[in-house]
């Protein structure tokens, strides 16, 4: 599907002087992975502060993927999502905890 689509919603790499490539790349294929991970949280009914930092960093990759995002910001997002689990890892064991129950 990313393949097929790619192109239109501009999730192609065009190869540059860096490139180890010589055509154009699809990006994006972790949009599957993405659905999969949100499916299963939901299903599972785990907490909210498991999935939405992956959530958020998988759609922000993205958009990444689309448009050139500086490290200057691209940085403080990925940190802010690390945070944002760290700080609720212990709300997040004792959910777990209690589902093995």
């Amino acid at each position: 599907m990313v393949l097929r689509w790619g192109n239109l919603f501009g999730l192609l790499d065009k190869p540059n002087n860096r490139s180890s490539h010589k055509g154009a790349i699809p990006k994006g294929g972790g949009i599957g992975i993405l659905a999969a991970f949100v499916f299963a949280s939901l299903f599972l009914k785990m907490p909210v502060a498991f999935w939405l930092p992956a959530t958020t960093l998988s759609l922000f990759s993205l958009l990444g993927d689309r448009i050139d995002i500086s490290p200057k910001f691209r940085l403080p997002i990925q940190l802010i999502a690390a945070l944002f689990f760290l700080l609720f890892v212990p709300v997040l064991s004792e959910a777990l905890s209690s589902k093995a129950l």
